[in-house]
């Protein structure tokens, strides 16, 4: 009776607690789908001046790595649940003394033996390796939602660029309508015999020079455009069309509740913190593996010729405490696991450095943005407005203008760069919080 109870303990022993097995089919019940659901706005046509949002989406639908992480999720899961599982069955067959002379003559041997046997390996080893696979499916998870924030912030530095070069383009074709008008100024001067042709000249190299700069914000435009039709997986040289201005928004909250918003949903800290979980797990069961010993039982049918036949019980064990190798396997896995600490500990300061960068960037983006549409463009408007009538009346000369309209196309310019630095640095801020951050507009406000 004593001897049963100890056999069933010795059983019940070798079994990896409920919680781990409800996790572990928890986890499978939940892992993510490799055949990932495309929204509306990802189908294989995405139309011409699609939003920013459709193309974000569209790309991180068909993003190839995402569907990498997703199998790697699951192939984690599956080892964990085999190495919560015990090692499988083994079955020997045993024929004794047979005839040197004849060893194939099977009839002749004095004992035929079958045995079954089935090997208990300590369960708070496979309970830490089968916790350590699952953390392990836990981070990759979590550097899936990395992915996603990372795709996001690519496809809106492209479409930043896009949207710089159109303005840029734009922004162009309206200066030689100004040029055109300071052309006719001065075929009117020379008409009227105060001209120069040498400002007729001047005009022109300006023309030119204007017309350079739209070719070259033609190429940018068109290599943002493959930039995005790499990203979004689009056929190269699909009609971009016109990339809606995006508005220029700046984040009003404070950057401590940014700092800890980031550290609870960054898809890094989360997967270092889930690495340093597995780690601890392997050292846990590194320490039961060397801690406590490995049982062998078994059950055997054996048949003497001529004699009734038996039955047979085995047990036998490991000595882990004989053999330094456990203990070994112990500290360097309590090494691993220090290792994994501090490596989250550094995914926690470099997110917080990223977040504050972000938004600092932002705020001196919004503050520039702000004191250019309230300061700048309107001195340079009156400026350029001024010399316009002071040559009509000779009052000024032609450079004058020149200098004044261009003044006034390199502000417009500055604008445009600061609305797509804002849009980047946006997208670099929710990446490094981990989730959108709320923002408000850009107001002119003088300083």
């Amino acid at each position: 009776m004593r001897w049963s109870a100890c056999l069933c303990c010795l059983i019940l022993g070798g079994c990896v607690p409920r919680s781990t097995r409800v996790a572990l089919e928890q986890g499978l019940r939940r892992a993510p789908s490799a055949r990932v659901p495309r929204p509306p706005s990802a189908g294989p046509e995405l139309p011409p001046g699609a939003p920013l949002a459709a193309l974000v989406l569209a790309a991180v639908a068909r993003d190839p790595v995402r569907e990498a992480g997703v199998h790697r999720v699951r192939a984690s899961l599956e080892e964990a649940r085999a190495e919560a599982s015990l090692p499988p069955p083994e079955v020997a067959l045993e024929v004794w003394n047979l005839p040197l002379a004849q060893p194939y003559a099977l009839g002749q041997a004095d004992m035929y033996m079958v045995e079954l046997r089935q090997r208990l390996t300590p369960s708070g080893m496979r309970d830490g390796l089968a916790r350590a696979s699952l953390e392990e499916a836990r981070a990759v998870t979590s550097e899936l939602a990395e992915r996603e924030l990372e795709v996001a912030e690519r496809v809106t530095m492209a479409y930043s660029e896009c949207f710089a070069a159109a303005r840029h383009h734009a922004l162009h074709e309206a200066h030689l309508t100004v040029l055109d008008a300071m052309r006719e100024a001065v075929l009117a001067r020379l008409s009227a015999g105060s001209g120069d042709l040498a400002q007729v000249a001047r005009v022109e190299a300006e023309r030119a020079r204007v017309l350079r700069s739209l070719s070259r914000y033609h190429g940018d435009r068109v290599r943002a455009s493959r930039a995005l039709d790499a990203l979004v997986q689009r056929p190269t040289g699909t009609d971009l069309g016109v990339c809606e201005a995006p508005s220029a928004l700046t984040p009003r909250e404070d950057p401590e509740r940014l700092v800890t918003r980031a550290l609870s949903l960054r898809g890094q800290v989360r997967a270092a913190r889930g690495m340093e979980r597995a780690a601890l797990a392997r050292a846990e069961a590194s320490r039961a593996e060397a801690r406590w010993p490995e049982l062998m039982l078994g059950a055997s049918y054996w048949q003497m010729p001529e004699q009734r036949p038996g039955v047979g019980l085995s047990i036998a064990t490991s000595l882990p405490w004989l053999s330094p190798g456990g203990r070994a396997r112990a500290r360097a896995a309590e090494e691993r696991a220090l290792s994994a600490r501090a490596s989250a500990a550094e995914a926690e300061r470099s997110v917080r450095a990223e977040v504050l960068e972000a938004l600092s960037r932002m705020d001196t983006l919004g503050r520039e943005l702000a004191t250019l549409r309230a300061v700048t463009l309107p001195s340079l408007d009156r400026a350029r407005d001024a010399t316009a009538v002071a040559y009509i009346h000779q009052r000024a000369e032609l450079l004058e203008w020149i200098d004044a309209a261009r003044m006034r196309l390199d502000a417009e310019m500055d604008d445009a760069d600061l609305v797509a630095e804002l849009l980047r640095a946006g997208a670099s801020l929710d990446r490094a919080v981990g989730a959108p951050v709320p923002r408000s507009p850009v107001t002119p406000e003088a300083p």
